[in-house]
């Protein structure tokens, strides 16, 4: 259904008549006949000021601004902001570990004994939706918990035809997620964005390298065979390290703080004036806190440059409602390796810069529709790159640089603070509504 013919319906239920709404609204009598007939796109104003007097429910107002965004963009852009949607909240639902298949107790055995042997890295070729990727991240988990001895994980994503786009890698995203997080594991991905070419079979087309041998995987990943045979192995290798020099890298992950740290610094002076988009389960204090706040709490010099830094950037965040409330609730500050008792009155004056920069700075997003992960924080930088780290500890990254990533979601964020949409609870909206 359009906006137009959702409208028309609204006001023939409505108890004002259509004249009575022209007049109150000020929109122009052809322009509102137009978009009642299909004819013209209404704008946000011309919607909202509608609303405020046929009074639809939450729901109905809801269906009613999806209609508008999807009538705003193209279907590409509009199906790319509900999958990032999806992302988000595929994030937050709770999972626990399964146990092993069959499959799986195989490959880790292999990864063990592999890793035993003082394998240092393992080299796997899977589909982008892969069910033995959680079974290689498990048992890399279980053999090697030492990050100075964990080896390094190379996955090359083998995608039948053209790339998918972000509804082909999502899903794959949330497995990572799940396995990646506050783990040791080091892990690259990488997409050639065409047909794997080269050693692979028909009948076994995937695979799982490690230091002497490997695994090869059936089509449909129920079938694995080990091979020892160095020639082989030793061929399998050359011939994926030889594509791997064409692939494009997706995500990677870093364990190391300080590197962590200059990643950001040196991403965050290279884009300008170029938004940062900020996803968090809990308001960040940095953005609200003065330099002589952070000096009375943290007592050292290169925090006060950090927080400097970050409220220098132009940032934009997004917070959840509960995370908000939580937040102001409590007396203390723990996010990003930090956790410190705040004083009731320098509380006071944080939470009355969270409230000032409303709409401005920090959007808040409606819990009922987009949900965020409480352990994980991302920042967008700009349209380089999407880097997720645990809200509390910010000892681990996962960085995503792929276009097919990084450009959903800057539109998604884009489109939240400038358009009109049901994600985001505004205040003038909010205002309206209870008026």
């Amino acid at each position: 259904m359009s906006v137009g013919s959702m409208l028309s319906d609204l006001l023939s239920q409505a108890s004002e008549s259509k004249n009575y709404v022209i007049r109150e609204t000020g929109i122009d009598r052809s322009t509102f006949y137009q978009i009642l007939r299909g004819n013209r796109i209404a704008t946000e104003d011309q919607i909202e000021r509608i609303c405020e007097y046929i009074h639809p429910d939450a729901a109905t107002y809801d269906k009613l601004i999806d209609c508008y965004e999807e009538e705003r963009v193209d279907a590409k852009t509009y199906q790319n902001r509900q999958y990032v949607k999806q992302f988000f909240n595929s994030l937050s639902e709770e999972e626990t570990a399964g146990r092993h298949t069959r499959e799986g107790q195989q490959i880790a055995a292999f990864l063990e004994r592999e890793t035993a042997a003082g394998a240092e890295r393992f080299r796997l070729f899977l589909p982008s939706i892969s069910r033995r990727t959680a079974d290689v991240f498990q048992a890399m988990e279980n053999s090697a918990p030492d990050n100075e001895k964990a080896p390094e994980i190379l996955q090359l994503l083998a995608e039948e035809g053209s790339r998918r786009g972000a509804a082909g890698k999502y899903p794959k995203f949330k497995d990572w997620f799940f396995h990646l997080k506050g783990k040791t594991i080091r892990f690259h991905a990488y997409s050639l964005g065409k047909p794997m070419t080269g050693l692979n079979t028909v009948a076994f087309p995937y695979y799982i390298i490690g230091g002497t041998g490997m695994l090869l995987i059936s089509y449909n990943e129920k079938q694995i065979v080990e091979v020892q045979d160095p020639g082989i192995v030793n061929a399998y290798r050359d011939n994926f390290d030889h594509i791997l020099k064409d692939g494009e890298e997706i995500a990677s992950t870093e364990t190391d703080y300080i590197s962590i740290m200059q990643f950001f610094y040196r991403n965050w002076l290279t884009i300008g004036r170029e938004p940062v988009y900020l996803l968090t389960p809990r308001p960040c204090a940095w953005l609200c806190s003065t330099d002589e706040m952070v000096r009375k709490y943290m007592q050292e010099d290169e925090f006060v440059s950090y927080g400097q830094t970050f409220r220098n950037l132009n940032v934009r965040e997004f917070t959840t409602q509960n995370g908000m409330e939580a937040f102001f609730m409590d007396s203390r500050i723990h996010e990003a390796g930090v956790d410190l008792r705040i004083d009731p009155e320098d509380m006071k004056k944080v939470r009355a810069t969270i409230n000032e920069h409303r709409d401005r700075i920090t959007f808040l997003l409606d819990d009922r529709r987009v949900r965020v992960h409480k352990e994980w924080q991302m920042f967008l930088i700009g349209r380089q790159a999407a880097v997720f780290v645990p809200y509390e500890r910010t000892n681990y990254m996962i960085r995503f640089t792929n276009r097919d990533v990084v450009d959903p979601l800057a539109d998604w964020f884009e489109s939240r603070v400038t358009s009109l949409n049901n994600d985001i609870i505004r205040k003038r909206v909010r205002e309206k509504t209870i008026t």
